[in-house]
């Protein structure tokens, strides 16, 4: 073996291009270069001082510049530089949301998932709050001249001290203050999060909270007041938080949109203590601008700031040599100079970062082809869940998403989501009627009605396949009625699909690389040209996954084909695909799109993420159909575009 096979061998072995994503901010030890994204960094800092300096002050950061442009490690340098001060700090990140309906309840759901994250130094995020309420606690009852401090009822004080602040929200913090054990500490946060089962919340002296029987009003309503009470606690404790809206670009439903732009607005006007900071690409803030309220779009753009990170040659060689001195002991210059006398001819100024990082990795393994990209970014996601579970808790509606990309990968089988109580996604297999409740719910009674349901589905339609697909950790054998249901729906021919601790790693890991697919971060390469990958690149990965049995499916003999219905709702009536939705999500479609103008095979692909499966012909029907509403044109590359009509434009 030559020296150069000995050198790539070992750069094989031992690859520091494997990933071209960075962990999150704290406990990130991955090479960093400084002179990349200083000013937006430095705008960044401003802005945390202000609200440090007066947390009520109402500002937001709005971050814009491309995928793989080095946030994460802007964002390290500035927790580093504010820990080095000496000064306490909250990081969130906040993926994107997925039901305009839930946008309060899905923030604070990811607010309490990031507070429950551990530094270095062992304590959780929550125990920082917790510290700095404490600590100011202890500094107002001097000041009140207070001896004893010890002897008077903290709750009382506490109270006193913030008056507005959600009584049971701060019962819930001085629980957590007492608490002796991780196991309490994070059923606290749980309950917070999203409710206990009854007798879970009878034992902490809680009421009875569980999300999924609540009203949406009525969950919205309570997670505002929460964070509101957050804030309070933030302000008092001298903690501010920063909230990092990731993701954001994944978001194309302009409901959804609106309802993003109303949560952030929510902070920025009526919550002390936090900053948010917005990551959006160029591209996806010049559609949002035109949807969002008109003065949230103002606010946001008081405080823009662009991430424009790319690289010059002599960055990019750093980011290279860096990463293999942080891989190898021995041999860093011989290694270094292999791999960049082979990559100067596209080593250009101008690149991302992650575009360096993914080309290197392209040059030490030359065989690598899309279907190996997709799944190291898989396998990347798959160790991170495994290693910090309690950074991916049961979530309903990512499990939803990873079932929905895995039936639609294979041809036999139509599935569409629906916004039912406990009925998600329906679908048919020839003309076998397919309904599936993904449930999380650690509530017995919500898990019981859902089993129900799944029952008089069958029974109304017989030959039907049902499943129940939940996770051992929220669906608990004590549960005497939501068992006698389960025995039930299993009697009358429903599946479950109990995951377990090893087995919902993929769900999750399917759910995250979904996200980054529709969020424009994931590269592909057939040269050294990335192209940024679809949903449709990943149909033969996702199938080799295995999340369910299709087997269950398939093995049971379909009737002969027909058309198939678009949805089963839970009181038995059947309904076809509605003409005027589909009119309207194409009209929303186009809408967003730049120039408000849109290939229809875009508009085919975006249906059907939206759950209306229709071919590009059916498009291209529906468009002739209705010429009043719009108008199609052939561009020079030969794509049928399709834009509004005059008409349907005023």
């Amino acid at each position: 073996m030559s020296n150069s096979e000995l050198i790539q061998d070992q750069l094989r072995e031992n690859n520091p291009f494997t990933s071209a994503s960075s962990p999150m901010p704290f406990g990130n030890t991955t090479p960093d270069i400084e002179q990349i994204a200083r000013s937006a960094s430095e705008e960044i800092e401003h802005l945390i001082r202000q609200k440090r300096r007066n947390p009520s002050l109402p500002i937001s950061g709005l971050v814009i510049g491309g995928a793989g442009t080095g946030k994460t490690h802007m964002l390290t340098r500035i927790l580093r530089k504010i820990r080095k001060n000496s000064w306490s700090v909250i990081f969130v990140t906040v993926r994107a949301f997925t039901n305009p309906k839930k946008v309060m309840q899905e923030l604070w759901s990811e607010i309490i998932v990031s507070m429950n994250k551990v530094h270095s130094d062992g304590r959780s995020q929550f125990d920082v709050v917790i510290q700095g309420m404490i600590d100011s606690y202890y500094e107002k009852r001097e000041n009140d001249g207070f001896s004893n401090i010890e002897s008077i009822d903290r709750k009382i004080y506490l109270k006193r001290d913030m008056p507005d602040i959600n009584r049971t929200f701060l019962k819930c913090l001085i629980l957590y203050s007492e608490a002796d054990d991780e196991g309490t500490k994070y059923e606290i946060t749980e309950w917070l999060r999203e409710g206990l089962d009854d007798e879970d919340s009878e034992r902490l002296g809680l009421p009875l909270r569980d999300i999924y029987s609540m009203e949406e009003a009525e969950c919205e309503s309570t997670a505002k007041n929460f964070i509101t009470s957050l804030g309070i606690v933030l302000s008092y404790s001298h903690v501010p938080m920063i909230i990092c809206f990731d993701e954001i670009d994944s978001i194309r439903d302009n409901t959804l949109i609106t309802a993003w732009g109303d949560a952030v607005g929510f902070i920025m006007n009526h919550i002390e203590g936090i900053l948010p900071l917005c990551f959006i690409k160029w591209e996806t803030w010049d559609i949002f601008r035109h949807i969002l309220n008109p003065s949230i779009t103002q606010r946001l753009q008081n405080n823009t700031i662009k991430l424009d990170s790319n690289c010059s040659i002599s960055q990019a060689r750093r980011i290279i040599h860096d990463r293999i001195a942080a891989a190898f002991t021995d041999g860093v210059e011989e290694k270094y100079q292999w791999l960049i006398s082979r990559m100067n001819d596209f080593l250009v100024p101008g690149l991302s970062p992650r575009i360096v990082i993914e080309l290197a990795n392209r040059t030490v393994r030359t065989d690598i082809k899309p279907e190996d990209c997709i799944q190291e970014i898989y396998d990347e996601d798959y160790i991170k869940i495994q290693s910090a579970p309690s950074a991916w808790p049961p979530n309903a509606d990512y499990l939803l998403l990873a079932l929905e990309v895995f039936l639609s990968s294979f041809e036999n089988f139509s599935v569409s989501k629906r916004t039912y109580k406990y009925i998600k996604l329906v679908g048919a297999y020839g003309n076998k009627k397919l309904a599936f409740m993904v449930i999380t719910a650690k509530g017995h009674t919500t898990v019981s009605a859902a089993l129900k349901s799944g029952i008089s589905f069958m029974k109304k339609y017989p030959g039907s396949e049902c499943f129940y697909i939940t996770e051992d950790q929220t669906h608990k054998k004590t549960w005497k009625q939501a068992n006698e249901n389960l025995h039930e729906f299993e009697a009358q021919g429903g599946h479950t699909v109990m995951l377990d601790k090893e087995s919902r790693i993929s769900w999750y890991a399917l759910a995250a690389l979904i996200n980054r697919i529709d969020n424009g971060d994931v590269n592909l390469y057939t040269s050294s040209t990335p192209r940024t990958a679809t949903r449709n690149d990943i149909k033969d990965f996702v199938r080799t996954l295995k999340l369910i049995d299709t087997k269950t499916i398939k093995n049971i003999e379909p009737s002969p084909p027909s058309i198939t219905y678009s949805e089963e709702k839970e009181t038995g009536k059947i309904e076809t695909i509605d003409d005027a939705l589909v009119k309207d999500t194409l009209k929303n479609i186009i809408t967003a799109s730049p120039m408000k103008i849109v290939t229809v095979d875009k508009a085919a692909d975006i249906l059907s993420q939206r759950g209306i499966k229709l071919v590009r012909n059916d498009v291209i029907s529906i468009i002739n159909n209705n010429s009043h509403l719009f108008k199609t044109f052939t561009s020079k590359n030969k794509d049928t575009l399709v834009t509004l009509s005059s008409e349907a434009a005023d």
